[in-house]
């Protein structure tokens, strides 16, 4: 499949019979489209970049998502307040509403 050469990763990658002509197109496609990636030899990771720490939580997540691409809010400040409170409280979000 390939091989670490110099820190760089080389493509080696055999086949079972002659490739046709569109086939071979498409390869050059997937190699141009794996130029920008870079290859390393650390493991891999995931690194949130909306959360605190580049931790995951849904809540950031949710303000996210409202403060991109919701449009401004129209509640009067209680609503707000009250609908904020929904995040520290330890009742299900259903009976705080009422």
């Amino acid at each position: 499949m390939g091989r670490w050469v110099s820190n760089d990763w080389s493509w080696d990658l055999k086949w079972r019979r002659q490739l046709f002509v569109w086939e071979e197109e498409l390869l050059d496609n997937l190699f141009r489209l794996t130029v920008a990636v870079n290859f390393t030899l650390n493991p891999d990771s995931w690194l949130c970049s909306i959360g605190v720490e580049g931790i995951y939580t849904v809540k950031e997540g949710y303000n996210f998502l409202a403060s991109n691409f919701l449009p401004p809010s129209t509640l009067n400040p209680l609503e707000c307040r009250l609908l904020n409170s929904v995040w520290f409280s330890y009742a299900p979000a259903k009976t705080i509403i009422f």
